[in-house]
């Protein structure tokens, strides 16, 4: 996809404050952008030099793995011991009588 459709559909000016079509657009810019550039220099970039496809040994897969999850699990912790989101109030109980 090139880059004229997303600067059309961010010139229509009904269509750019809308949440839905920014979040379209910044996906589109991603993946169609960006991981295709990243790829293309991590893969065909590197083939002259490694002369074979690289295929990450056990030990960094397990690293990176082990990376994401203590990310994920310090944000859970993050986000319930700290004032990251707002407080949600339960409604009190009503005792029959």
């Amino acid at each position: 996809m090139k880059g004229w459709v997303l600067s059309i559909l961010f010139a229509i000016g009904p269509l750019r404050p809308k949440l839905g079509v920014l979040f379209a657009g910044a996906a589109m810019v991603v993946l169609f952008g960006v991981v295709p550039n990243r790829l293309n220099v991590s893969i065909i970039g590197l083939l002259p030099y490694t002369g074979n496809v690289y295929s990450p040994w056990w030990m960094e897969t397990v690293v990176t793995v082990t990376l994401v999850t203590l990310g994920v699990i310090l944000f859970g912790v993050a986000a319930e011991h700290l004032p990251v989101f707002p407080r949600e109030r339960k409604p009190a109980l009503q005792q029959a009588g």
